[in-house]
């Protein structure tokens, strides 16, 4: 009886003693050779002292042995990593030819640093401060000062629910809905400092006004400095036939869009005069960063 109990009291300590070392090598993350190192003596301390049948330290051994074969690269390439990348691939969806001029059109700056362990402080002290234009500090100065003069907070989001006609027509007739368009396209092609500067600025007055102001403006996904780059490759097949929409006052409407199986209420705008329905669809669509045909004009209101 007592031989019994020594004979399960061991294999539970063995168990015990793997299950330990295996989870201590997880938890520090321990590299592949040095936990094959590791394991290889703790196996060989098994097969000298352990009392097991020879049949069950055969079996317990073979997992090992993959182990073991996964630290020849070329193997683990071939067997493991290749055949996973493979099929992960196919589990992300496809990316599309604006998302990647987007994702490329940008750096990590600085930002990349922080990840590299060793960050190059000079770097960041030696940086630039942004600084806004003579015609950008004009703009806010000047208009901008004016609309928060316009705006009255209580009135647009309690009594109204909606801004003055005085509002949007001020919104439109200087320009605030094309802000980072180019020039040559009717706009005011500031910068993405210019442009925050002056959303944080109209949001002190109207949270309402600067949201929509920011939700209408065309910058594609959540980057202002990458839509700077693709904006222009995005407008240019319209832009002989409908600049005076990219620019000026009177070319934006309000509606709405549905994709296949959703709606954004955030996509409403307010707008004054009739637009050709092609462009409009073109117009969204490059805000999108997508050519999808799902992506359609549900209303237009006008």
């Amino acid at each position: 009886m007592n031989s019994q109990w020594l004979i399960v009291g061991t294999a539970v300590g063995w168990l015990a003693l793997f299950v330990g070392i295996f989870m201590n090598l997880a938890y520090r993350r321990a590299a592949l050779p040095m936990s094959t190192c590791i394991l290889l003596l703790l196996f060989a301390a098994y097969w000298i002292f352990g009392a097991a049948p020879l049949a069950w330290k055969i079996a317990v051994s073979l997992p090992f042995a993959v182990l073991l074969l996964l630290n020849v690269r070329p193997l683990r390439v071939a067997l493991v990593t290749r055949p996973f990348m493979r099929k992960y691939r196919k589990l992300l969806p496809t990316m599309s030819a604006t998302e990647r001029e987007a994702l490329d059109a940008g750096t990590v700056w600085w930002d990349g640093e922080l990840f590299t362990g060793a960050p190059n402080w000079q770097k960041l002290m030696s940086a630039q401060a942004p600084a806004l234009t003579a015609a950008e500090q004009a703009f806010l100065d000047g208009p901008c000062e004016e609309l928060c003069a316009m705006l009255d907070d209580w009135d647009i989001t309690h009594r109204r629910a909606d801004m003055p006609a005085s509002v949007w027509a001020f919104i439109k007739s200087r320009g605030f809905f094309a802000m980072i368009i180019p020039r040559r396209y009717g706009g005011l092609e500031f910068s993405a400092y210019a442009h925050s500067c002056v959303l944080i600025k109209i949001a002190s007055r109207s949270t309402t006004a600067s949201s929509t102001i920011a939700d209408s403006s065309p910058i594609i996904g959540s980057s202002a400095t990458a839509a700077s780059s693709t904006i222009g490759s995005l407008l240019a097949p319209a832009s002989s036939r409908y600049s005076w929409v990219l620019g000026s006052s009177s070319g934006l409407l309000s509606f709405r869009f549905s994709r296949l199986s959703s709606f954004h209420p955030s996509s409403l705008f307010r707008h004054t005069s009739v637009v050709d329905l092609k462009f409009l669809t073109f117009w969204w669509q490059a805000r999108l960063g997508t050519s999808n045909p799902n992506t359609t004009l549900e209303s237009i209101y006008c």
